[in-house]
C-alpha cells in the first residue's frame, strides 16, 4: 500500500517516494463507543456483505448481553438484504452521502496518517504496523474523534 500525500521539499526539487505496483488489501471493521472511547476491531481480506456478517458476528461475542446501535452508511454491504444482524444491534444509517457525520470516519483519517508516504514489502507487515497504530490509540482519544454534538446531545436526551 502507498499512499501519497504532500512533502516538505526544496523548491524545483521533485521529491522521490518508493512506490510499489503490487496490491494487496485488508480491511479494517471497527466499532468506537464515542461515550467511553472503547472499541473493536476485526481486519478482513474482503470488504462485502460476508465480511460484514463475520464481523457483526464477532462484534456480538464482545458486546455479549449488552445492546447497542451502531451508525453506519449506506454502503451496499451495511444495507444488503443477505445483511445477519444479531440481536442486541441496532444499526441506524445516516443520511445518503453524508459521512462527515460518521463518528468512526475520523478514527480512519487519523489511522491513515500514518500511511502516508510508506511502503510495506509484505501485507503482513502492513497489518502489524496497522495493529500498532490501533493499540496506540487511547480510549480518551477515541471518544475525543468520535463524540460528536448531535452524539452527545442523544445521550443528555435519555
Amino acid at each position: 500500500m502507498t499512499s501519497l500525500g504532500r512533502v516538505w521539499n526544496l523548491r524545483g526539487v521533485k521529491p522521490v517516494i518508493k512506490t510499489i505496483m503490487k496490491f494487496d488489501y485488508t480491511y479494517l471493521y471497527k466499532a468506537v463507543n464515542p461515550k467511553t472511547g472503547e472499541s473493536f476491531d476485526l481486519t478482513m481480506p474482503v470488504i462485502n456483505t460476508n465480511g460484514m456478517n463475520k464481523f457483526l458476528e464477532e462484534f456480538k461475542k464482545y458486546i455479549r448481553k449488552r445492546e447497542v446501535i451502531l451508525i453506519m452508511d449506506n454502503a451496499p454491504s451495511h444495507k444488503s438484504k443477505y445483511l445477519k444482524v444479531p440481536e442486541g444491534i441496532e444499526i441506524e444509517y445516516l443520511p445518503p452521502y453524508s459521512p462527515q457525520l460518521n463518528p468512526v470516519e475520523r478514527v480512519f483519517q487519523d489511522i491513515k496518517k500514518h500511511f502516508k508516504n510508506k511502503v510495506f514489502d509484505s501485507l503482513d507487515k502492513l497489518e502489524d504496523k496497522l495493529f500498532e497504530v490501533l493499540n496506540s490509540l487511547s480510549n480518551e482519544y477515541l471518544k475525543s474523534l468520535t463524540f460528536y454534538p448531535y452524539i452527545k446531545e442523544a445521550f443528555d436526551m435519555n
